[in-house]
């Protein structure tokens, strides 16, 4: 019996792993399987693999070496990726495994850069070439922002700062998802459409700081911004590489490329609302505000906000890179430890 003979008779094993596989996915992990079930699936795994190493040691068809690379991986991931999370995982998954996977993700910076780069830039030429915001924003625009700003927003009552945080979820998660879902399925689309909300809010900022509402704006803008303004950064980099993974696919097809891709960057869209949620609650409560307890002792409430930004600020800054970099030169080092075992 030659080896392709061999191999066609391990056929039902191989439908019996793809029956498993498809099993595991149902109930969500190996631990709803019992021992013997397990042991099975295991045992599978391991044939399979066999299998896969015997049929390119003996150059058998493309299609076979193909078909059983596949199955090898989609189990591999079962047994090894597809953990049940419990509880007691979270710490681990918040603290080490996000902030790592945050700072090491190229398109995570790649969205930052795409968005603040151009923010500033803009920023900065509204603030010192006169005529350029009202090419970019028109003057319509601008003379709705300064006359919005003419007076501060403290007159507002309980239940309209509950309406407002309610709108400003919804809004703001809103620029988020456009940013996420045109990088995901339209990758160009979706550079597009954060160029433009870069482009637009940075001109909008250099442009009310010449105005004499800048105070008004500034103070009601300054303790949600860093929170918003990253997860919309955010949001655009985990739709670009959502994108990018049906360019460069690693040697999977599109599809399981982009369910690769997207099963890695959900962690960081959960925290991209998490940041949305936290900033909607700063500008329906706190920016808003006129924190009359600390104007009855003399503060200014531009005082507390500006220490709310730097923060919400540090809190990202640690979070994301000083965390986010101790945690991936501990996971590099286990990974270097691990090969010279």
């Amino acid at each position: 019996m030659n080896v392709a003979e061999l191999l066609e008779k391990r056929r039902p094993e191989w439908q019996e792993l793809e029956d498993s596989i498809a099993k595991l996915r149902r109930v969500f992990g190996c631990r709803r399987m019992n021992a013997m079930e397990i042991a099975k699936f295991t045992s599978l795994y391991r044939g399979a693999c066999a299998d896969l190493a015997l049929a390119e040691s003996y150059r058998l068809p493309p299609g076979i070496i193909r078909y059983l690379n596949n199955l090898v991986g989609r189990a591999h991931n079962q047994l090894y990726s597809d953990q049940a999370t419990s509880w007691s995982s979270l710490p681990k998954i918040l603290f080490r495994e996000l902030p790592c996977r945050i700072f090491s993700d190229g398109t995570f910076w790649g969205g930052m850069l795409l968005f603040w780069a151009p923010f500033l830039v803009c920023a900065l030429l509204a603030a010192r070439v006169d005529g350029f915001a009202e090419q970019v924003v028109g003057q319509e625009t601008m003379r709705m922002m300064e006359n919005m700003y003419s007076r501060p927003l403290y007159d507002h009552t309980s239940d309209e700062r509950i309406a407002m945080y309610g709108y400003y979820i919804f809004h703001n998660s809103g620029i988020g998802l456009q940013c996420f879902a045109a990088g995901a399925f339209f990758m160009v689309a979706g550079i597009l459409i954060t160029l433009s909300n870069a482009i637009y809010l940075g001109t909008i900022f250099g442009h009310m700081a010449t105005t004499p509402q800048s105070a008004n704006f500034y103070e009601f803008v300054v303790a949600h911004g860093p929170f918003e303004l990253t997860a919309i950064a955010m949001s655009a980099g985990a739709g670009l590489r959502i994108g990018f993974s049906c360019i460069s696919t690693g040697g999977l097809n599109r599809a399981d490329s982009m369910k690769k891709a997207a099963k890695s960057v959900f962690p960081v869209i959960l925290f991209a609302i998490f940041l949305f949620c936290c900033a909607a609650c700063l500008e329906a409560f706190v920016s808003p505000s006129g924190l009359e307890l600390l104007q009855s002792l003399g503060i200014p409430p531009i005082i507390l906000k500006r220490a709310i930004c730097v923060l919400c600020t540090s809190l990202l800054f640690g979070y994301i890179v000083i965390l986010g970099s101790i945690q991936w030169m501990r996971s590099h080092l286990e990974t270097v430890d691990s090969v010279e075992k």
